[in-house]
């Protein structure tokens, strides 16, 4: 089909285009799908960074007491986020944050067993760190999202020059992927039958980070995922969309006075009243115990495609301000609800949200193999030394991309030292940053292959490190010694097991390759227990 509407000759030029817009933007797009496939487990990550969260108790009933214990834990000018478990119903487990002298802070509360507030006062947000790097690449301000808007554009541009290129054998290419003796061939082949199998998600991903990415510098339209502020911010900004502030009083000098809240069972039965379809699931305060206090109660609306909804309310008087119901948007309401609900896969449940995971990972691969083929397509075959350029090329590939890897897996082990004294939540990004431009540094210094089999090698060593860490200070070991074990942490540690076998078989494969693979490429790196005869051999 597309031979026929297309000559030889604009195909080649496609396959140029395909190629070089990979390669510029193949290693930003892998970072961008490696933090969006752990994205999909923020939340679950936090909580398994955060032990005081994880034998959480109490119910619906008790939510009362909770909040009344909870308010004699914060500053005035604080705000509190509740969390009412997946089902509305409990576990109870709150978030404070505080602004005082100047200085913000934030500590975690969940609701122990004896009906007491247990609090973490250094809570770890490797997850929000995480979420950072997916939307921003962790670049500071709007420039990070500005910047992956545009190569999502690019991105969007190489898979429909890529669809172009493969039209014409698409069956074919998805059978095409078998052992052969030529490397090259199958990293080709998996490169394209990944491509081709997971195409109409990538077509949206790249339509939905465009406007994720974009959008946010010039509306705020997409608020639910920003994540470059402070959460205070983030909440000062909820509560500007959400109509916060239109209702209490103030003294002469425009400042709010202190007032009576009405009871959190009583905020949540009129916003239940308000919009009877959604189960809540959060209950939000800003300014608690001020005349201008107001409250966003959340909840979700199962099986919709647009799932969340909010009403917010006079946190002292019970008024409510807005309702927002899933199925009752209409124009760019509509339309911004549905692409954020795409990109994030919030509505499916726990097997989305697993497919999602799969893909960001299979996505990650294709560019990265994406690139790796593009400079072995490039090789000149009839010289050993290759140009300066190409090894550059493949130096900061392997760098950034498994750099990035590695620096996820040090966030996540820091995230585990926080309680430590002197330790605060800042070393987590400390520690990716780090990490990340030390990868680049090493990669640079040496061979692509060794240093790209360095790097796979520490990455499985510190994923792997992780349910160790975690079985030994906490989670577990509390599951072992009579308390039910928390399931959220299990599961994420069956998770860092996988990714750290993973990377140890890749960094297998990638020192295999670098030892048969042809002499005059650039992943080649001679075995010195081989004779010189038997290498030329070994890699025709």
């Amino acid at each position: 089909m597309a031979g026929k509407l297309f000559s030889s000759h604009t195909i080649r030029r496609f396959t140029s285009v395909h190629s070089w817009i990979g390669i510029a933007c193949g290693v930003a797009l892998f970072i961008a799908f490696y933090g969006g496939a752990l994205t999909m487990y923020e939340r679950d990550i936090d909580r398994w960074a955060n032990p005081a969260t994880r034998h959480a108790s109490g119910t619906l009933a008790q939510i009362d007491a909770f909040v009344t214990e909870l308010a004699g834990k914060r500053e005035v000018s604080g705000d509190l986020d509740i969390d009412l478990g997946d089902d509305g119903n409990g576990p109870l487990r709150a978030t404070i944050f505080a602004m005082g002298d100047g200085q913000f802070s934030e500590s975690i509360v969940a609701m122990s067993a004896d009906g007491h507030a247990s609090t973490q006062a250094k809570p770890s947000s490797v997850g929000r760190l995480i979420n950072e790097i997916h939307f921003s690449l962790g670049i500071p301000g709007t420039a990070g999202y500005t910047f992956l808007g545009l190569v999502s554009v690019a991105y969007g541009l190489a898979l429909v020059t890529g669809l172009i290129i493969h039209l014409p054998h698409l069956v074919r290419d998805l059978f095409s992927l078998k052992r052969s003796a030529s490397l090259k061939k199958m990293w080709t082949d998996a490169h394209n039958v990944i491509g081709v199998l997971s195409l109409p998600f990538h077509l949206m991903f790249a339509f939905t980070a465009t406007l994720l990415c974009i959008l946010p510098v010039m509306s705020e339209a997409t608020v639910h995922v920003m994540a470059t502020d402070a959460p205070y911010e983030q909440y000062q900004r909820h509560s500007d969309e959400g109509g916060h502030g239109r209702g209490g009083r103030a003294d002469g000098k425009g400042q709010p006075t202190s007032a009576v809240m009405l009871s959190p069972a009583r905020l949540l039965f009129l916003a239940t009243n308000a919009a009877p379809e959604l189960r809540m699931t959060r209950l939000t305060y800003q300014g608690y115990g001020t005349s201008a206090a107001v409250a966003t109660v959340q909840g979700v609306r199962f099986g919709s495609p647009m799932p969340n909804g909010a009403v917010t309310l006079s946190a002292e008087t019970g008024e409510v301000h807005s309702v927002r119901v899933p199925g009752l948007w209409q124009g760019t309401d509509a339309l911004n609800e549905l692409y954020v609900h795409l990109h994030e896969g919030d509505f499916g449940g726990e097997v989305l949200r697993a497919t999602y995971f799969i893909l960001g990972l299979a996505g990650s691969f294709l560019f990265y193999s994406g690139n790796l083929l593009w400079i072995e397509t490039r090789r000149k075959r009839r010289v050993d030394a290759q140009p300066t350029r190409t090894r550059l090329i493949a130096q900061v590939t392997v760098g950034a991309c498994l750099g990035c890897c590695l620096g996820v897996g040090g966030a996540l082990l820091a995230a585990r030292a926080t309680d430590l004294p002197g330790v605060t939540e800042a070393w987590e990004g400390r520690a990716y940053f780090v990490i990340f431009f030390a990868s680049i540094a090493w990669c640079l210094l040496r061979h692509p292959v060794r240093g790209a089999v360095d790097i796979l090698r520490l990455s499985a060593a510190t994923y792997l490190l992780l349910p160790v860490a975690d079985m030994t200070l906490t989670g577990w070991r509390r599951g072992l010694g009579g308390v039910p074990a928390d399931l959220v942490a299990v599961k994420m540690d069956i998770i860092f097991l996988a990714i750290g076998m993973s990377f140890l078989a890749t960094a297998r494969a990638t020192r295999r390759r670098g030892m048969t693979g042809q002499p005059n490429s650039v992943w080649y790196i001679a075995d010195p227990s081989a004779k010189p005869g038997a290498r030329h051999a070994s890699s025709r």
